[in-house]
């Protein structure tokens, strides 16, 4: 995880055979790190809450390294380790810092399928792709919410930060109102 939070792919691959080579075998966790890596993200966890459609162009990730990415999680799977939330949102995150919306609506899928218990955490991930409008964005919040999840503040917070980028005020002052009648305490900055 330190490799990948310094988007240090290089460094990651090296540990990977390193380890490899000691005859360690790799858990989820390792699996995920290193998926982690492919789009320099660190703190599994809080990476999606970070993503947002402006990302600068340096904090981008390029389609071979998302291509990558996807390998590394198939191979998990292949040697018999089910994905699971943190591998999922580790690709996910990657799908969304490549802004290929498309590729993270299937890894989504694919994820129901396996029966991983769902939570926000893989919607929010999805939410941060690169470029995404407030329009599709609602859609997947709908689909969330069909899966019988709430939203959460961070999934809101990024609904917001579209509507800002897309110009939808009105949108945003919606989604307040939805934030206090569900009870739920926005930030305080």
């Amino acid at each position: 995880s330190a490799c990948s939070g310094a988007g240090d792919l290089a460094a990651a691959r090296q540990v990977w055979v390193d380890m490899k080579s000691r005859g360690v075998e790799p858990n989820e966790w390792a699996y995920s790190a290193l998926i982690s890596a492919h789009g320099g993200l660190s703190h599994l966890p809080s990476s999606p809450t970070r993503l947002h459609t402006s990302t600068p162009a340096w904090n981008q990730v390029k389609p071979q390294r998302l291509n990558q990415a996807v390998n590394v999680f198939d191979e998990m799977e292949a040697s018999g380790i089910p994905g699971d939330e943190t591998s999922y949102g580790a690709l996910l995150s990657v799908c969304a810092r490549a802004g290929d919306w498309d590729r993270g609506l299937e890894v989504l899928k694919r994820m129901r399928a396996s029966n991983v218990q769902m939570t926000c955490f893989p919607y929010n991930a999805l939410l941060g792709t690169r470029g995404l409008s407030i329009y599709k964005a609602l859609k997947l919040v709908d689909e969330m919410q069909s899966d019988g999840l709430q939203p959460s503040l961070v999934t809101f917070n990024t609904l917001i930060k579209l509507c800002s980028v897309d110009g939808q005020f009105e949108v945003a002052m919606r989604l307040l109102s939805e934030i206090n009648s569900l009870g739920i305490k926005p930030d305080k900055f």
